[in-house]
């Protein structure tokens, strides 16, 4: 389903001025308020290009599928002749690998995001998908890495926030998930890119 940022844009919008509204209501002044609205501005925009390069990238595989048409194929060498390209580029020797791993992974939820990120990086830099395929690297060490981060920076979470999740007050929750600016320097610094 195509991104649409002006949908997109009217439901953050109308979140937004719901959250400020009982921001108000609780006492948060209005400086507090707008530091709030620039943080979270910047970070529906960090979505917004990450979700619209998502989509350009399936639209762009998409199309290289339907523009890929078969060779007549009459002997065993013009079929050999006909597949070595494809199995020899670096973008779907990477594909192929990240597919297989996935398989095995069964990513959920933040996993998916950032193997997701990965093929994006796959498609737009040649050296990424050379270094995807690299012996020793493999999506679940990337995963770990970036779990790890997550763990090492998790910050405790305001407790009249996890009320709202319905989480009692005596409860400590913590949350360390990486931006994906940081996701990003963490993935390419994993695979050596």
């Amino acid at each position: 389903m195509a991104y649409n940022k002006a949908k997109e844009e009217k439901k953050w919008r109308l979140w937004k001025e719901a959250e400020e509204k009982q921001l108000r209501s609780l006492g948060v002044n209005e400086d507090d308020i707008e530091k709030l609205r620039v943080h979270d501005w910047a970070i529906f925009n960090s979505d917004r290009r990450y979700y619209q390069r998502v989509q350009e990238t399936g639209t762009y595989l998409d199309e290289l599928a339907e523009d890929t048409t078969q060779p007549e194929v009459k002997t065993v060498e013009d079929f050999l002749d006909s597949i070595v390209p494809e199995l020899a580029s670096p973008l779907m020797a990477a594909m192929g690998k990240l597919q297989v791993e996935e398989a095995d992974l069964k990513p959920e939820g933040i996993m998916k995001d950032w193997l997701s990120y990965i093929r994006i990086q796959c498609t737009e830099d040649e050296g990424m998908a050379k270094a995807v395929r690299r012996k020793g690297k493999s999506l679940k060490k990337c995963i770990g890495v970036l779990l790890k981060w997550s763990f090492e920076n998790a910050r405790e979470i305001n407790k009249e926030v996890a009320g709202y999740a319905g989480i009692p007050k005596n409860v400590r929750v913590t949350l360390g998930i990486p931006d994906m600016g940081t996701a990003k320097r963490l993935i390419m610094e994993y695979y050596g890119s």
